[in-house]
C-alpha cells in the first residue's frame, strides 16, 4: 500500500490527515499530535506510528477506557486501510492508498502485440451509462460472472477467472493487459490472464488462436485509455475490413475495454474481442461494470490477503518474543556483597541488543552486554547466535581473552558481511572487588558512587565482535565498597527527545549525580524512567538494554 490517510469522525468532528511515520500521539491534551476534545479521552491516550516492517500500528499508551481495533480491545496491534479504530466516542480508518498490482498465478500461453489500427476504424469514446437497459442475456451474464469472482479465493487468480467466463461469449477472446501509465507503449504488452474460445463450431478453424501464437491488440484502444477514458469500444465492419484481434471475414468485431485498477506506473484494463453480433449482449457498459467488480473484489481479496499475512507475523513475532525473553536472565543468582539490576526492552517484538549475568565456578559475578548492528529479527537471531557461543566458549575456557578471541573468530566466519556487535564481557571478585573487563568497541560504562562523580571505565581499546582478527586485551579495576558500575547500550545514549537533542553520556552522568544509589535496581529503575521522560511521546526507535552492578 501507498500513501495513507486518516479519516477521524466523531462529536461532529469530520477531518482527514496524513500520519506522521514516525509516530503521532492521539489524546485530549492540546500537545497531542491529534486532538480528540472529549471528557471519555485520556489526556494521552494512544499512540500511532509505523514500525519497522513498514506497518502501521496503534498503541495504548495505559489509557481509561482503552483503543478497539474491529470491535477487539488491544494495547498494540496493526491496522490496515478500512480497519475500524474506536476510541469512543470517535472513530478512526486508515483510507485511500493504492493497491498493489496483482500477479497473476499462471503464465499466460500466447504472446501479444500491438498493430497500427488504421485511421478510419471507428471508435466509440462517448460516455458509458452504467444504468441503460441491459438484455437478459447481458443480466445473466453479469450475475454468472459476479458469483464466479465472489467464489475466488486468490487474488492471483482473479484475472483468470474473469478471462475464462468472459470468452464463454461465443466466437470471443478476453485478456487482462497491463500498460505502463506515463512512458511510450512497449512493443508487446504484458498480458496478465487470457481466455479464447474454442468449443464453438460458428468459430472458423484458422481463427482460433493456439497456445504461443501472437495475438494483436489495438494501440489506439489502448491509447485511448491512457488518455483517461474508463472504457473504450473500437469496432470493425466488412465494408472497412479493419482487423482487430481475431480476422473473421463473415462475422465484423468489436473491441470493449475498461480500466481495471491504475497507480503512478501502471493501468491494468480488461480488453475483450466479440462478434459485433454479440455487442447487444455484452455492451461496453456490461465490460466496464465487470472491470469495477473486478477492482473492488482484487482489493478486498488483496486486503484480506496482507491481513492474514499480519496476523501471521504477528504469530511469529510472538513465538520469537517469548524464546527471546526466555535467553535473558530472569532471576540472578545472589552473590555475597553484590547488587545488580538489569532491563532490556527491544524497539519492537524482539532486538539485537545482549544482556548476561551469571555466576562462574570460582563464585565471581561474570556479565556480558552487547549490541548486534540494527534491531529486529535479523538482529535478534544474530544475538542469539552470540549468546549461545559466548556460553559454549565459557564452559570450555575460562580466560576471558581466550572466550572473546574464539567468539570474534566465530562471528567472522558465521555472521552475514555488514554484521557485528559490540561487547562489553567482565568478571567481578565480589570478595576483592578485582574488575577484569574487555571492552569490544561498546558505549563506554560509567562507574558512580565515587568521589569526583561518574567516571568513564577506561577506554575501549579492542574492535568491534566480527569485523577484524584481534588479540583482544583484558582490562582491570578495583571497585570500592559502596561504587557502582553502569553498562547501557546506544538505545539509552542516542535517545533523542522531540527537539532532536541526544540523551547521550550527558544524561547519564547527570542522573547519577543525583544521589548516592544504594541497589543496582534503584539506578536502572531511575534512568529508565529518566529516559522515557525525555523521550516524552516520541515511540522507542532502538534497543535499549541497562545494566547495573553496585558492590556493597
Amino acid at each position: 500500500m501507498s500513501e495513507v490517510f486518516i479519516q477521524i469522525s466523531g462529536n461532529d468532528t469530520d477531518t482527514k490527515i496524513v500520519p506522521d511515520p514516525a509516530g503521532m500521539i492521539i489524546g485530549r491534551d492540546s500537545s497531542c499530535d491529534i486532538v480528540l476534545d472529549d471528557k471519555q479521552i485520556s489526556r494521552k491516550h494512544a499512540r500511532l506510528y509505523c514500525d519497522p516492517l513498514g506497518r502501521w500500528l496503534i498503541e495504548d499508551l495505559e489509557s481509561y477506557n482503552g483503543i478497539f481495533v474491529e470491535n477487539k480491545k488491544v494495547i498494540r496491534h496493526h491496522i490496515l486501510p478500512g480497519d475500524l479504530v474506536i476510541i469512543e466516542p470517535f472513530s478512526i480508518k486508515l483510507t485511500g492508498g493504492e493497491s498493489e498490482p496483482l500477479h497473476a498465478s499462471h503464465s499466460t500461453e500466447v504472446s501479444t502485440s500491438f498493430m497500427d489500427d488504421r485511421v478510419d476504424q471507428t471508435i466509440d469514446f462517448s460516455n458509458v451509462n452504467i444504468d441503460q437497459i441491459l438484455s437478459v442475456d447481458g443480466l445473466h451474464l453479469v450475475n454468472r460472472i459476479g458469483e464466479k469472482l465472489a467464489s475466488v479465493s486468490s487474488s492471483s487468480d482473479l484475472y483468470r477467472c474473469v478471462c475464462a467466463e468472459l470468452a464463454e461469449i461465443p466466437n470471443s477472446m478476453a485478456m487482462v493487459v497491463r500498460i505502463p501509465t506515463d512512458t511510450d507503449l512497449p512493443d508487446s504488452p504484458e498480458t496478465l490472464a487470457f481466455s479464447n474460445t474454442t468449443q464453438h463450431s460458428v468459430f472458423p478453424p484458422s481463427n482460433k488462436i493456439k497456445s504461443r501464437e501472437t495475438v494483436h491488440v489495438s494501440r489506439r484502444v489502448m491509447e485511448a485509455i491512457r488518455s483517461g477514458k474508463p472504457a473504450v469500444s473500437a469496432s470493425s465492419s466488412s465494408q472497412t475490413d479493419i482487423e482487430l484481434t481475431i480476422t473473421n471475414p463473415v462475422d465484423p468485431r468489436t473491441v470493449q475495454a475498461a480500466t481495471i485498477t491504475t497507480n503512478a506506473e501502471s493501468i491494468d484494463l480488461l480488453y475483450a474481442d466479440i462478434p459485433a453480433s454479440q455487442v447487444e449482449n455484452c455492451p461496453l457498459a456490461i465490460v466496464q461494470s465487470i472491470a469495477r467488480q473486478v477492482h473492488l473484489v482484487a482489493k478486498n481479496l488483496q486486503l484480506a490477503e496482507v491481513r492474514a499475512e499480519m496476523e501471521a507475523i504477528d504469530l511469529e513475532l510472538s513465538k520469537a518474543q517469548v524464546i527471546q525473553a526466555k535467553l535473558m536472565p530472569n532471576e540472578i543468582d545472589p552473590l555475597a556483597g553484590i547488587d545488580v539490576g538489569l532491563y532490556y526492552k527491544p524497539a519492537a517484538w524482539v532486538g539485537g541488543d545482549y544482556i548476561d549475568v551469571w555466576k562462574t565456578n570460582e563464585n565471581h559475578l561474570a556479565f556480558a552486554v552487547g549490541d548486534v548492528a540494527g534491531h529486529g529479527l535479523d538482529a535478534a537471531m544474530m544475538m542469539s547466535n552470540l549468546q549461545a557461543a559466548l556460553h559454549v566458549s565459557m564452559s570450555f575456557c575460562s580466560d576471558m581473552q581466550e572466550v572473546m578471541n574464539k567468539l570474534n573468530r566465530h562471528m567472522m566466519q558465521f555472521a552475514p558481511e555488514g554484521k557485528f556487535a559490540t561487547m562489553l564481557m567482565g568478571i567481578l571478585n565480589p570478595e576483592t572487588g578485582n574488575l577484569n573487563y574487555i571492552n569490544a568497541g561498546h558505549e563506554t560504562p560509567l562507574l558512580f558512587n565515587g568521589n569526583g562523580g561518574p567516571k568513564p571505565l577506561g577506554d575501549p581499546l579492542n574492535p568491534m565482535v566480527g569485523v577484524v582478527g584481534h588479540d583482544y586485551k583484558v582490562s582491570s579495576h578495583m571497585m570500592e565498597p559502596g561504587s557502582g558500575l553502569l553498562v547501557v547500550t546506544d538505545g539509552i545514549t542516542e535517545t533523542l527527545c522531540p527537539d532532536g537533542s541526544l540523551f547521550g553520556s550527558r544524561g547519564l552522568r547527570k542522573m547519577l549525580l543525583k544521589k548516592r544509589w544504594d541497589s543496582g535496581r534503584e539506578v536502572v529503575d531511575a534512568l529508565v524512567k529518566e529516559v522515557d521522560e525525555f523521550r516524552r511521546d516520541a515511540p522507542q526507535q532502538d534497543d535499549v538494554t541497562v545494566l547495573a552492578i553496585i558492590k556493597g
